[in-house]
C-alpha cells in the first residue's frame, strides 16, 4: 500500500480487491481526512468495480483489454486499474490533471445534457 502511495503525492487513497471483488485492503494517506465514512468507502470499493469492470469487460472482444476507467468528482477523482489478480481503486486531490475530460465536462454541463 506505502508504495503505491508514494507513487504520487496527490493519492488520497488506495483500495485493493481480489478478482472475486473481496477487499484485501484499504488505506487512507496519513495525514489525509476522508470525504466518506469508511463503511461507505468499503462498501464503494466491493460494488463498483464489479458494475463497472464487469460491463467494461463486455467491449473487450471489439476494444481490447481494459486498462484503466476513471470517475471525476468535484472535490476528488477516482482511478479503477485492472491488474492479473486485483483491483486498485485510488483516489487522487482534485487537481490531477485531466485536461480532456475536465473540458468534456464542462462543455456537457454547458449543453444541459
Amino acid at each position: 500500500m506505502d508504495r503505491i502511495l508514494g507513487i504520487d503525492p496527490r493519492i488520497r487513497y488506495v483500495g485493493i480487491v481480489d478478482m472475486g471483488y473481496r477487499v484485501v485492503a484499504s488505506k487512507m494517506r496519513p495525514g489525509i481526512s476522508s470525504l466518506t465514512s469508511t463503511e461507505l468507502d468499503w462498501d464503494f470499493l466491493s460494488m463498483v468495480p464489479l458494475a463497472l469492470i464487469d460491463g467494461a469487460k463486455r467491449l473487450e472482444k471489439d476494444c481490447g483489454p481494459f486498462q484503466i476507467m476513471t470517475i471525476r468528482y468535484r472535490k476528488m477523482m477516482i482511478a479503477i486499474y485492472r491488474g492479473d489478480r486485483h483491483i486498485i481503486m485510488l483516489s487522487f486531490e482534485p487537481s490531477v490533471e485531466t485536461p480532456f475530460l475536465s473540458k468534456l465536462t464542462e462543455e456537457l454541463a454547458r449543453m444541459r445534457i
